[in-house]
């Protein structure tokens, strides 16, 4: 029997996701493509990747428009690949007909393959409300990939990474048996027998926040500035000026991590950090990638602003622990977001 999974969002993460599972034939997935249906199931989107090729006949299993027309199966995943933007809607509130007594089914795993922190709070909490919802798990993790929807084309690289673990409240809730680490380690296989590099990482929330910390820094200045972050150091005297920024942010959101008592392993060096990014200008220069975020800016789009920086902000005075330039950015930014909101509401 194949394993069926459920992938909502079907942009980059989600059709590199889908095109990775369906390719190892042990797996068919119903995608939720809302925005692009039509283009999806006239065969019009291509996978361009320097992984897997041009891919120019591909199509999920099955698309539907909604989570609610894809309620009639059972499923043993449902991959949430879409962007975390509370300010416009909830996880929750996106597989709500999941949760809801038309899905007749026992409760799947969800995985959330979004950017930022505490974006797995609100699911896990409709989970806990239901008796009969309370079976599910969420696993959560770091995504890493470098991929962009341009018009009906996904631009892909050479890889896709995926390291993570369960979900478990600051109570420990819910407790992972030895059946729902089986079903962990049987979705790491299956994206690593479909080309990912996949891990199990029983330190979940530190694999998010070092990932974390790229997007907070590099991602969240390239769009303060609307410069794509390789172009950063490609002029000293700029380079000069980024670098001593870049190490201030790092060390604060250190001091967060630290706080939160994410082990060493999981933190970065700040001058390292650096170091690493300069080195690296010229590859990520040359295959003309754009963060998903300056993306979206660009587009006058609302971006993932509060659960990549708005939420390490809040962490920061929980924990009491200053992060004055990151709040700086985070507030700055907010201006900016705030006209992307209302914009998208009024359509």
């Amino acid at each position: 029997m194949p394993c069926n999974v459920l992938v909502i969002g079907y942009g980059a993460v989600g059709i590199v996701t889908t095109y990775a599972l369906q390719k190892t034939g042990k797996v068919n997935v119903t995608a939720v493509a809302r925005s692009n249906y039509q283009t999806v199931c006239d065969g019009r989107m291509v996978l361009k990747s320097k992984k897997y090729g041009d891919i120019r006949d591909f199509q999920p299993f099955r698309v539907v428009r909604t989570v609610t027309e894809a309620v009639d199966q059972a499923y043993d995943y449902v991959v949430v690949a879409t962007k975390a933007i509370p300010e416009l809607y909830s996880t929750s509130e996106m597989v709500a007909p999941l949760l809801s007594s038309d899905y007749k089914y026992p409760q799947p795993t969800y995985v959330l393959m979004q950017n930022g922190l505490g974006v797995e709070r609100d699911l896990h909490a409709a989970l806990q409300e239901k008796k009969g919802t309370r079976s599910a798990r969420i696993i959560t993790g770091a995504v890493v990939i470098m991929s962009n929807v341009i018009g009906d084309t996904v631009v892909h690289g050479d890889f896709s990474r995926f390291f993570g673990g369960f979900y478990q409240d600051e109570k420990g809730c819910p407790s992972i048996s030895s059946a729902d680490e089986e079903t962990l380690h049987l979705l790491m296989d299956l994206l690593e027998e479909g080309g990912w590099e996949a891990k199990a990482d029983p330190n979940a929330q530190a694999v998010k926040f070092q990932k974390n910390v790229f997007n907070a820094s590099l991602s969240m200045l390239s769009c303060l500035t609307r410069v794509p972050f390789h172009a950063f150091f490609n002029d000293q005297l700029a380079s000069q000026s980024v670098a001593h920024m870049l190490q201030t942010i790092v060390t604060e959101l250190n001091a967060v991590g630290r706080a939160l008592g994410h082990p060493p392993a999981y933190l970065r060096d700040p001058a390292e950090f650096v170091e690493h990014h300069q080195r690296q200008r010229h590859f990520e220069g040359t295959t003309g990638h754009k963060s998903s975020a300056l993306l979206d800016v660009e587009a006058g789009r609302p971006f993932e602003l509060e659960v990549i920086l708005g939420e390490v902000v809040r962490l920061g005075r929980v924990s009491n622990v200053p992060v004055p330039t990151l709040e700086m950015m985070y507030h700055i930014l907010n201006i900016m977001q705030r006209q992307f909101v209302l914009a998208a509401v009024k359509k």
